[in-house]
């Protein structure tokens, strides 16, 4: 094990690597958070007309109903962007592992 190389990788990843980690990471749960909420979102209104929260319009139903259509288009998009990423960051750690141990 080369101690140097451990110390390098450490410092390393404290000070940039783990913004950046973070920041990806975020950006895919935010990505996940908004296609769900998308997907819920006539459910959302027929709850809230019912509750009488807010009266009947056809520009909230229309509205719905196309934030419902853009996650499911999103959905296949969403996977790939996860999977990516999944594999982008195993790959990182693998290649602090090689560095370490090398």
């Amino acid at each position: 094990m080369n101690y140097a190389a451990l110390f390098g990788v450490i410092c390393f990843n404290i000070i940039i690597g783990l913004g950046a980690i973070i920041a990806i990471i975020s950006l895919v749960a935010s990505l996940w958070i908004t296609v769900a909420s998308f997907l819920l979102s006539p459910i959302l209104l027929f709850i809230v007309i019912q509750l009488h929260l807010q009266e009947f319009q056809l520009y909230n139903v229309i509205t719905s109903f196309l934030l419902f259509t853009i996650a499911v288009l999103i959905i296949p998009w969403t996977q790939k962007l996860t999977r990516f990423t999944y594999r982008l960051l195993a790959g990182y750690v693998a290649y602090n592992k090689r560095i370490i141990f090398h």
